[in-house]
């Protein structure tokens, strides 16, 4: 698992967010409340304590189907 950066959506602080390595291209859906919140990468990576992490944006959200 490696962690990322999440901007963006219902929260303004950004938050780290596992995915496999292998997705590190892949949008990302964070399920949350009652729906998922969609992140893309954007390509660039953020520097926080040392280390640095690639950064998703914030591109929509979707609910459950019920």
């Amino acid at each position: 698992m490696v962690p990322i950066v999440l901007v963006g959506g219902p929260s303004t602080e950004p938050q780290l967010w596992h995915v496999d390595e292998a997705d590190l291209s892949a949008p990302v859906t964070v399920p949350r409340m009652s729906g998922y919140e969609h992140f893309d990468p954007t390509g660039f990576d953020v520097e926080l304590d040392g280390r640095h992490f690639p950064v998703y944006l914030w591109s929509f959200r979707t609910h459950v189907a019920e």
